[in-house]
């Protein structure tokens, strides 16, 4: 188990690596600084957050998806004159939310079969509970850039 989270953390920093080495990590901070800039401030906050769930589909490491999205994040954060704490948010809460619905995050599948409950069952409870902790998420994200949390 600890020797798979070792490995996901291994290949992620790579990415990392391949893109800073390969001078493309600029030309992808770029673009999503870009995208975000194309929204309104308030919703930049939430943007990061959708995001953030949706990698975290692909990279279901929490420490794994650090090492990949902040090294992009963070100067996107500077960019458009969002607070790093804030993008640091948007990774807590696109990871932490979205493992509690993923049907390949190992830690949710174990503790159903333990429970004997199976993923559709837990769906039909959990979808619901996610979209509202969802519209929190953002609420809170909208503060956060509005406040310019630090």
């Amino acid at each position: 188990m600890i020797i798979g989270a070792c490995i996901m953390i291994g290949l992620a920093r790579s990415i990392a690596i391949a893109m800073d080495a390969g001078k493309i990590l600029d030309t992808v901070v770029y673009y999503c600084a870009q995208a975000l800039n194309a929204m309104p401030q308030i919703l930049q906050g939430p943007g990061m957050f959708i995001a953030h769930t949706i990698i975290n589909f692909f990279v279901t490491s929490g420490s794994g998806q650090a090492n990949i999205t902040m090294p992009i994040f963070l100067p996107v954060a500077d960019l458009i004159g969002m607070s790093k704490e804030t993008a640091i948010l948007a990774l807590n809460y696109g990871d932490g939310l979205s493992n509690y619905i993923y049907p390949h995050s190992s830690s949710l599948m174990a503790f159903l079969a333990a429970c004997g409950v199976s993923y559709g069952n837990w769906m039909k409870w959990m979808g619901k509970t996610f979209i509202i902790w969802s519209v929190f998420a953002c609420l809170f994200m909208m503060l956060a850039v509005a406040v310019g949390y630090c």
